[in-house]
């Protein structure tokens, strides 16, 4: 059947305006991404915590359990972690010694992995490359805190310089930092088998291992209940949100350039994110937006007091941005949250004394 010109030209200009009708929904959601607005508004001010039954020397990491805070140690020949109840923050027991036998450690344990597993620690030894998992409760009768260890795992070389390492599950380690194969690894505790995430699409074959190494270096958070890991890049403006298979559910992007040259002048490549921590509903990362030889000048010419560099960004486990917060008062890299009091802890790293912290999220 032949069509009339009057007919054509009809076509013609419907499927025209479908074209325009897709390319402005198109562009529509485009626009909606590039302006989602990152920038802090709210100041969350920092509460010194004072420890009691005990004191606090360099404290290099915590984490919040269900029974109480534990605060890692880090020049302590004995009672390396410590234990302490929430309300007055007192002792309740400590273990851990310096050494070289099966269940001592070097003087490097990292801040263990946000994940909302809250009845049991990963602690880290960077020296030995060893993980291992504990139960910790607190006896009934008595309040004595009693520690019982479940897993333990010795990484494989490939991975001698990770700087994060967890369990995810009985079988298999995530790792990140110090990589040069992807933002995190997963490794098999069976047969050391270990694949990496790696979503950049950039040819590296220029750099070497230390400069893909900090092109990949990372933080990680882990939610077990919905199988999902949390991934804040600290060099790249993005984050992950991945399956424990490595499956990408959602990506953040951030509205900051990328110079891979500056790998090879890594004091002026742009810090983004600087930690990040979980709950069962949200992310918490902590953000930057600056060189560290930038950062270098205000810490420089800065009263800790009046430091003001970290913003705190909140998004939901489908990668939605929720909010954002300005923590004053200091430099914050070791984030644990208090989902039941609804307080974020940290430690301020650029204090005189390596002051605990909490943060009102509420």
């Amino acid at each position: 059947m032949r069509h009339s010109p009057t007919n054509l030209c009809s076509v013609k200009k419907s499927l025209h305006s479908i074209f325009l009708l897709f390319l402005v929904i198109s562009c529509s959601k485009v626009d909606d991404t590039n302006q989602t607005n990152f920038e802090a508004v709210k100041q969350l001010h920092p509460t010194t915590i004072n420890v009691s039954g005990t004191e606090l020397l360099v404290p290099s990491g915590l984490d919040v359990l269900e029974s109480g805070l534990l605060i890692i140690e880090r020049q302590q020949y004995t009672n390396k972690f410590k234990f302490f109840e929430f309300d007055q923050y007192h002792l309740m027991g400590a273990f851990g010694t310096s050494g070289g036998g099966p269940d001592e450690y070097s003087e490097s344990i990292p801040q263990p992995v946000s994940t909302t597993i809250t009845d049991k620690v990963q602690l880290y030894d960077w020296v030995k490359k060893r993980i291992q998992v504990y139960d910790i409760s607190v006896n009934d009768h008595d309040g004595e805190v009693v520690q019982t260890k479940i897993n333990e795992y010795v990484l494989p070389p490939e991975l001698m310089l990770s700087n994060y390492s967890a369990f995810i599950n009985d079988s298999t380690v995530v790792s990140s930092g110090g990589l040069s194969g992807g933002y995190i690894s997963f490794t098999n505790v069976t047969t050391d088998q270990t694949d990496y995430f790696n979503p950049l699409d950039y040819d590296l074959s220029e750099y070497g291992h230390r400069q893909k190494s900090y092109l990949f270096e990372s933080y990680f958070a882990v939610n077990n209940e919905n199988e999902l890991i949390a991934v804040a890049s600290k060099f790249m403006p993005e984050l992950h949100i991945v399956t424990f298979e490595g499956d990408i559910v959602a990506k953040t992007n951030l509205p900051t350039d990328v110079d891979l040259t500056k790998l090879t002048d890594i004091e002026n490549m742009t810090v983004n994110f600087y930690g990040v921590a979980t709950s069962d509903q949200y992310i918490y990362a902590s953000y930057i937006g600056k060189t560290m030889s930038e950062m270098d000048a205000v810490l420089e010419s800065t009263d800790f007091q009046d430091v003001d560099l970290i913003q705190l960004y909140k998004f939901d486990w489908d990668g939605n941005f929720i909010e954002s917060f300005i923590l004053t008062g200091g430099l914050y890299r070791y984030l644990s949250i208090d989902e039941a009091n609804k307080r974020l802890y940290s430690i301020n790293s650029i204090s005189p004394t390596y002051e605990v912290v909490y943060f009102e999220m509420e």
